[in-house]
């Protein structure tokens, strides 16, 4: 900390960002030194542990604008109550885990919190040296996996989640050697659930390192400002039986045929949107607040003395905090997007924390102007032009269709695992607005591109010698089952064998991963070998190809990869739902209860339209 260097880092990040509290590690540093560099930077308190001769030390500086009191300390960690004039205290903890794993075990074993301390609101800040898992590092060797274990051990015993980072991936740059560098994001903040309700929205940003191998951390908790929010279609609103009409009414109330399709279709849906959103303020209230008065209502009527009307009462109150409780979790489970929870979980708290976290992954920091130049800050960023007269309005037209792709491949990159291309995203943006302008009968913006040749999705038969097994499910919500299909055919495309039946399952995915299960269970008992098992589900075909536990199916996909190792030349491919047409219509019939497991022999005219249209 001594160095020119760091201290004038020091300076440009007190000077710009003026931070109320500063943490340092590593410091090397006396508290003779510390103190010194305490006034250089304009920090009013300090509390300091030395280092041990030319290693270690850590040291917290803070303003008086903030109340910190420090209760426990050591040459790896500082725990402190933090607590300013409007907000509620918080327990900081400042991390330096210890570069020896042995060391660093203990501390994590040290810092874990008692079962009946874990709701203080708590946020552990620091550097780790660890990793949450291997791709957070890039070198020569990969980081030992009993390590990344144990500290995923101490985030998951403390209920902890990692803030996201902006701006950098990595936060430790080794120096180079045998030609690489070795990079790791082992700087990071931890926090509960309780302190992430409390700072919803915090941000940390990472600054370029420039004196030190670490890049320093910036963690903003000041919440932004009110801003308008846009209009979302609440999903408990389908629930009520009067949300049709609503919709309908708003849909029927503007037409003007003097003027374009694309005019008509933006008045009518603003007109739904202000309809819904007048009907909405008038018939749902703010959950949340709905269920305490309720409760508050039942436990009178409870006490009260028995009758007719008494019983009537809490009947009624009972059925509207149900009926609130499932509001509760559709308004959280939409902005979540986690969908692999069913709502009626009853867990608002997960999803109230998944929204959060991924407000802070969807969160637009700066844009570049048509000038070239970066734009910070939200209201800067909502008032930048991309142009201005004619070149704005394309500008702004093209934009919207970009964006919509870039949020499509955004999405399969996230949920999977498929590797972005932008110049497909650029394409497909392209084509959207050729046919867009066919839709409303109006002249392409742009006719300097020809339109792409749409190509029909066929099955296609496995090479020779191979079998090529269709697979597909239908699934029926109503009474949590559906049915399996599996169709097993040659190159030639002749049908050889066929399974189907009834199951019961608690979702889609589950219904695709019985039938891949109930194919293979077939192909075994058939003793057949050089197996492609074809699904139009990505998801099943992406976890068993990359082998990625999926909680919701993993004792299914368990049994799936066991009858793989049993069969010779087994594999798995995707292929769209047009070309899975009959799994698909076999799926169909039998849950239906329209088509026998002996169909074989007499076949559906449907079936055999889509074996002529396949067939070879």
């Amino acid at each position: 900390m001594a160095a020119p260097s760091t201290v004038s880092e020091l300076r440009s990040i007190c000077k710009y960002l003026t931070p109320s509290v500063l943490f340092l590690m590593e410091t090397k540093a006396s508290n003779l030194s510390c103190a010194r560099t305490r006034r250089n930077l304009g920090f009013d308190n300090m509390f300091c542990v030395e280092s041990r001769g030319l290693s270690g030390g850590l040291c917290l500086f803070w303003k008086s604008n903030i109340n910190i009191d420090v209760y426990a300390w050591c040459d790896n960690f500082i725990k402190a109550q933090i607590s300013t004039v409007n907000v509620n205290a918080w327990e900081g903890i400042f991390v330096y885990g210890h570069p020896d794993f042995k060391r660093r075990k203990e501390l994590w074993n040290e810092l874990t919190c008692a079962d009946n301390n874990l709701h203080v609101p708590r946020a552990f800040i620091g550097d780790f040296n660890d990793v949450i898992s291997q791709h957070e590092k890039v070198g020569m060797h990969p980081k030992p996996t009993s390590q990344i274990d144990t500290f995923r051990y101490f985030i998951d015993k403390n209920a902890l989640m990692d803030l996201e980072l902006q701006g950098t991936k990595y936060t430790w740059f080794s120096n180079p050697r045998n030609g690489f560098v070795t990079k790791e994001r082992i700087d990071r903040v931890l926090a509960n659930w309780e302190w992430r309700e409390a700072f919803q929205h915090a941000t940390l940003s990472a600054l370029p390192a420039i004196s030190s191998d670490h890049t320093p951390l910036v963690l903003n908790v000041t919440p932004r400002g009110i801003r308008t929010k846009c209009f979302k279609f609440e999903a408990f609103w389908a629930d009520h039986a009067y949300c049709g009409n609503i919709i309908r009414k708003g849909w029927n109330s503007v037409c003007n045929s003097s003027v374009d399709h694309w005019t008509n279709l933006s008045r009518r849906m603003n007109n739904c949107k202000e309809e819904l959103v007048k009907w909405s303020k008038t018939n749902f209230k703010r959950a949340d607040l709905e269920i305490q008065k309720q409760m508050h209502s039942l436990k009178l009527a409870e006490e009260r003395d028995y009758s007719d009307t008494q019983q009537q009462e809490i009947s009624n109150l009972k059925m509207d905090i149900i009926r609130l409780w499932k509001q509760e979790e559709k308004f959280w489970g939409q902005r979540s997007r986690v969908k692999w929870l069913k709502f009626g979980d009853k867990n608002t708290a997960f999803f109230h924390a998944s929204t959060i976290q991924r407000r802070d992954r969807n969160r637009i920091v700066k844009l570049k102007d048509i000038s070239g130049e970066w734009v910070y800050g939200e209201d800067q960023i909502l008032n930048m032009k991309i142009g201005t007269g004619t070149d704005y309005v394309l500008s702004s037209s093209r934009v919207g269709f970009l964006v919509w792709e870039i949020w499509k491949a955004r999405n399969q990159a996230v949920h999977h695992r498929s590797k972005p291309s932008p110049l497909l995203a650029i394409e497909n943006a392209k084509q959207m607005e050729i046919d867009f302008a066919d839709v409303i009968e109006e002249p392409a913006i742009s006719s300097n591109h020809h339109r792409r040749t749409v190509r029909r999705v066929t099955w296609r038969p496995p090479p020779q010698g191979w079998i090529k097994c269709n697979v597909d499910a239908a699934f029926r919500e109503v009474y949590s089952g559906g049915a399996t299909a599996a169709v097993f055919r040659d190159h030639t495309g002749s049908l050889l064998a066929a399974s189907n039946s009834r199951i019961a399952a608690s979702s889609p995915l589950a219904a695709e991963a019985f039938a891949v299960r109930e194919a293979l269970i077939m192909a075994k008992n058939f003793q057949m070998d050089r197996i492609i098992v074809e699904s139009d589900s990505l998801l099943l075909i992406q976890a068993l190809k990359s082998k990625a536990p999926v909680a919701e199916i993993q004792v299914i996909l368990d049994d799936i990869l066991e009858l793989v190792r049993s069969i010779t030349n087994c594999g798995f491919t995707w292929l769209p739902r047009e070309g899975n047409g009959l799994a698909h219509e076999v799926a169909r019939l039998t849950v239906d209860g329209s088509l026998q497991q002996n169909w074989l022999s007499c076949k559906p005219q449907t079936i055999i339209n889509i074996l002529a249209e396949e067939h070879i």
